[in-house]
């Protein structure tokens, strides 16, 4: 035993080599796996904040669109740019709008988060397809 440990701390020399060996496993097994887990939440978090503002951007666009022919296209090209400037994709969306009657509408669109992975390997407790949708009414 050097003179710097304390003799209460090591019965042996060989305890101090065994605390950094786990020390080390716990680094690896628990702290990596921790830290790429919030960053996966991370990622996730801010998906589905961009997808619900490009939801609300279609809403809007088909609230306010004059031809109601028109009304869908404008609406999912406004989702798509909207979901492009936060970084994802046209590939990467899904816009379906349904219209039950003449005077309500609504549009769903799904997100593949599958890029956003960590190192290509998705955890299975954040979800990989973010859906989100609204309701409006267009009369």
């Amino acid at each position: 035993m050097n003179a710097r440990t304390p003799q209460f701390l090591c019965r042996n020399e060989g305890e101090r080599g065994m605390v950094t060996v786990e020390a080390a496993l716990l680094i690896v097994l628990f702290l990596v796996p921790m830290l790429l887990l919030v960053m996966d939440a991370g990622r996730f978090i801010t998906a589905r904040h961009s997808l619900t503002q490009a939801v609300r951007q279609g809403a809007i666009v088909l609230i306010h669109a004059q031809a109601s022919s028109q009304a869908d296209t404008q609406a999912s090209a406004a989702v798509k740019d909207a979901l492009e400037v936060s970084g994802y994709r046209p590939g990467e969306v899904t816009v379906v709008i349904n219209r039950p009657d003449q005077t309500r509408a609504t549009i769903t669109v799904t997100l593949d988060t599958t890029r956003f992975a960590v190192f290509g390997v998705a955890f299975t407790v954040l979800p990989v397809i973010i859906r989100e949708s609204a309701t409006v009414s267009t009369g």
